[in-house]
């Protein structure tokens, strides 16, 4: 083999002695570079003197001869291993293909048993021109699934062929490459003569079972009932016998619980194919277990239709415990009167009640869709899940309210609920118009609106780059903690604390009325207080356009700014601050404690206005800040200049 460049010689002696010792290796590849570049610089050309080179080959074979080197059974032994490390490699890619293939084939095995399933229960139970219809759309379907899964098997065929090369050796080489070939398709292709039949076979059977699904939906057969979720059979259960307890268990299923128009309690049941509902009733308790509804094949088309229970109850009637446990569920509640309701949902649950009056409600599950509609709750209403949405609305009165909620929303609105307890994770909360005697909230990496909002006493804390806002609200105590999130006040009145770490904290209009708005909240008159301490390299703290009676506020590095606020008495800490902004206060006196404001310190006191800053304590730095930054007025000194 010829070589151009010094690069491309050297390469391919490299590779033809790494079976050499690494040592002597780079002492024979030194030796021809230095005489390559040695050549050169004589004035060679590099191609002539790469061209008078000893071959390579022959160059390696000297080189292991002389260093007593048998580079072909060293060789030998390497090619070995890697067909070694490659079949092992290989046995364990087929052995994941395999066991991949059997899981999927189980899967497509189950799907093929439940449509022929669901043939035989669509001829059995059709009406009219739909038991023939919906019977042949299924045939045609599977038949296009069988198909498709032609082309899967196929294609796991080529994957372990391609693996298994190494292991199968033929002295027929033909018949070797036919085994590696094979497919089924191909197989099919080559006994009938007709290229590309098994894709003609699906296209037709996908538009066959196209026309005869729109045909048994546009006749109101089963095509329309899967496809609505509406099942066409109906039967009615007559309870009439004293009941204080109702169990439902089941995978699935859709329980209405509604008022009777007459005296009597029955029961409804709705479903698609023929089933016994397992009723059982003894010593005043009645429990009711519902058979799962399947899902037919792997892209949900043959759904059978989800089972239905709607309860009539009459006015009259005492309902003391509904316990319903399900995977899946659709629970809803109207007009109804009852004590306790405890309902778990381990995937997905839609649970409302509207216009109920009751005891208890307890929800739990992992997805849940909570909504409780001008009701009235006496003691409590806890609701537990991970995902979802929890809506509360439209004048409902309720004792005690426990949330626990992972990434999903909360809603509150227009409601009374004495005592307020919401655990939120990741989830959005947005709460309006609620009133009641305690709110505690313990959040993190969420947001928080609250609006017009009266409670006697606040709790909130917030974690991990969350925010919190509360905007038109009033209580008698506002106690927050912020770490690492932001705090929003929007017209807060009553007596507020804040302890904040590496927070941003922005109070604005704080004891002041909401401008131009007629609302029960301007109506409270009452002396709003602050203490508020916050600390970190980033945090910040700023107060305007507030009226306070009494505020007591320390920042312990990062920044703070206090304007345009009418504060009666104010005492502000700050240390180690980069920035520090005083303008347009009114009202009283502020007293000030300075410890090492870093880059700037502005206090603006107008000669006009009789707002009086007395420094009780500053250092070098402060005073210089201070006084560079601006000329005061209304400034006093009262201990003069300290050292540090």
């Amino acid at each position: 083999m010829e070589y151009k460049t010094q690069e491309e010689y050297l390469l391919a002696l490299a590779e033809a002695i790494k079976y050499l010792n690494p040592k002597d290796a780079t002492k024979v590849l030194q030796y021809y570079q230095t005489r390559i570049t040695t050549s050169i610089e004589y004035g060679e050309k590099e191609e002539d003197v790469i061209r008078k080179l000893p071959d390579v080959e022959q160059v390696a074979k000297e080189t292991y001869e002389s260093h007593g080197v048998n580079y072909l059974e060293l060789r030998k032994i390497k090619l070995k291993r890697q067909k070694i490390v490659r079949g092992i490699i290989s046995a364990i890619i087929s052995v994941i293909v395999l066991i991949s293939f059997f899981v999927i084939m189980f899967f497509i095995a189950k799907s093929f048993s439940n449509m022929f399933d669901v043939l035989a229960q669509t001829f059995k139970v059709g009406k009219g021109l739909d038991k023939f219809i919906t019977p042949l759309a299924v045939l045609s379907y599977i038949l296009v699934m069988l198909l498709l899964t032609i082309y899967i098997v196929d294609l796991f065929i080529i994957i372990l062929s391609f693996f298994f090369n190494d292991f199968i050796k033929l002295k027929d080489e033909n018949l070797q490459r036919k085994i590696l070939s094979f497919t089924i398709s191909g197989f099919i292709e080559e006994k009938t003569k007709h290229k590309k039949l098994q894709l003609l076979l699906i296209i037709t059977f996908v538009s066959l079972t196209i026309i005869c699904m729109a045909t048994s939906y546009l006749t109101d057969g089963y095509m329309k009932h899967s496809l609505n979720n509406i099942p066409s059979n109906l039967q009615t259960i007559n309870l009439d016998d004293k009941i204080k307890d109702i169990n439902i268990n089941g995978y699935n299923g859709n329980i209405y619980f509604k008022q009777s128009e007459t005296n009597s309690f029955y029961l409804e049941y709705m479903y698609e194919f023929e089933k016994t509902l397992d009723l059982k009733l003894e010593n005043e308790i009645l429990n009711i277990s519902l058979e799962m509804t399947k899902s037919y094949d792997l892209l949900d088309l043959l759904t059978e239709p989800t089972q239905y229970l709607v309860f009539y109850i009459p006015n009259s009637y005492n309902i003391n415990n509904i316990n319903i446990k399900m995977d899946e569920s659709i629970v809803d509640v109207t007009n109804v009167d009852f004590n306790n309701v405890l309902i778990e949902t381990e995937t997905y649950g839609k649970i409302s009640f509207v216009n109920t009056n009751g005891s208890l409600i307890d929800v739990k599950g992992f997805n849940v869709l909570f909504a409780l509609h001008s009701s009235n709750i006496k003691e409590d209403v806890n609701v537990n899940s991970s995902k979802g949405q929890t809506l509360i609305q439209k004048d409902c009165n309720l004792k005690n309210v426990n949330l626990t909620n992972g990434s999903g929303t909360i809603n509150l609105e227009s409601s009374n609920i004495d005592n307020l307890t919401i655990e939120n994770s990741s989830g959005a909360i947005d709460v309006k118009n609620i009133k009641g005697n305690l709110l505690n909230l313990t959040s993190r990496t969420s947001k928080n609106n609250f609006t017009d909002i009266y409670f006697k006493k606040i709790d909130a804390s917030m974690k991990l780059s969350g925010s919190l806002v509360f905007s038109r609200t009033y209580a008698e105590n506002i106690n927050i903690t912020c770490s690492n999130s932001q705090l929003l006040f929007d017209y807060v009145k009553g007596n507020i604390n804040i302890i904040g770490d590496t927070g941003t904290l922005y109070l604005s209009g704080v004891g002041n009325n909401y401008p131009n708005l007629e609302c029960s909240y301007n109506s409270i008159t009452c002396e709003t207080n602050i203490t508020s301490t916050n600390k970190g390299k980033t945090s910040k703290t700023e107060v305007v356009d507030s009226f306070i009676n009494n505020g007591m506020l320390t920042q312990e590095y990062g920044y703070f700014m206090f304007t345009n606020n009418n504060v009666k008495v104010a005492t502000i800490n700050l240390a180690n601050c980069d920035t520090a902004d005083f303008k347009n206060l009114s009202g009283g006196i502020c007293n000030l404690y300075l410890a090492k404001i870093e880059t700037s310190l502005v206090i603006d006191a107008d000669v006009l206005n009789d707002f009086k800053y007395i420094v009780k304590q500053t250092d070098t730095i402060s005073f210089a800040n201070m006084i560079r930054n601006e000329e005061t007025t209304n400034l006093e000194l009262e201990n003069g200049e300290s050292n540090e």
